[in-house]
């Protein structure tokens, strides 16, 4: 993957997620998920690993929650519904075929990391390392914000209940990952 074909997708990402700002699935946790997928590759330091592809890859990773309407529906087929929104979307970039097959395998097994632990140890590294970057900010404290927004929840329940629900997660992080050691690498303020 070129640099300008990673512009073109972040700018096509940036337009697709540009009206989601309060939303889970926002821009936000798009880029936090690419540094944390950053973070992770320096930590783990793959042999055979390419940035773009990645950064690619974390950016593209909920592209199924612009397409389909959120709810029980596409939480269940995710992987399918990923498959093919990417088959359909990833041509008009103009990426090699290898490309395109690690982007769409990474993101169609990335779900259900959490809470099910469906985690892929050994599977290919842009699979794991994308499942743990998304998982490590699966409790980001403005996620856990915008779920009470959406959950019509007041203000002081999210502050007694979900934040400290969430901060207990957070500490037990390790469980769900590939790469356990990276439960430290989620540090948010305020925290520990």
């Amino acid at each position: 993957m070129t640099a300008s074909q990673l512009k073109e997708i972040s700018s096509y990402i940036d337009a697709l997620f540009s009206r989601n700002v309060h939303h889970v699935h926002n821009r936000n946790h798009l880029i936090r998920v690419v540094e944390n997928a950053r973070r992770i590759s320096m930590v783990v330091k793959p042999k055979q690993l390419e940035p773009f592809v990645l950064e690619a890859t974390c950016l593209l990773h909920d592209i199924t929650h612009q397409y389909y309407k959120n709810g029980l529906f596409n939480y269940l087929f995710e992987r399918r519904l990923a498959r093919k929104a990417l088959t359909e979307l990833l041509p008009q970039f103009k990426l090699n075929a290898s490309d395109k097959r690690i982007i769409i395998t990474a993101i169609a097994n990335h779900p259900f990391s959490i809470p099910f632990r469906n985690l892929h140890k050994n599977g290919d590294v842009y699979t794991k390392i994308l499942q743990d970057a998304d998982s490590l900010d699966y409790f980001h404290p403005e996620r856990v914000t915008a779920v009470g927004k959406k959950l019509h929840l007041p203000d002081r329940v999210v502050t007694i209940i979900l934040r400290p629900l969430s901060r207990w997660a957070r500490n037990h992080i390790g469980w769900f990952l590939n790469y356990p050691k990276l439960a430290d690498l989620v540090v948010y303020d305020g925290d520990r």
